[in-house]
């Protein structure tokens, strides 16, 4: 799997959406960015995004619970 850094007027593309609550932070592929984690936690505190629903779903579940066969 690719996996980029984006910048976009000089702000790292990643961190700003996991700062919003706009992105989930998947850990196995986020180890060369230890600063995701603390914005998820920060962003997850203070319910911001996808952290504002009731019980949000990781993409991975999402796409596990519904897979379609093929």
């Amino acid at each position: 799997r690719a996996v980029a850094d984006v910048q976009c007027r000089g702000q790292d593309a990643g961190q700003s959406q996991v700062r919003a609550g706009m992105a989930w932070v998947y850990t196995a592929y986020a180890q060369g960015h230890p600063r995701l984690a603390p914005l998820q936690r920060q962003a997850r505190a203070q319910r911001l995004g996808l952290w504002s629903q009731p019980r949000p779903v990781a993409p991975w579940v999402y796409r596990h619970r519904y897979a379609t066969a093929r």
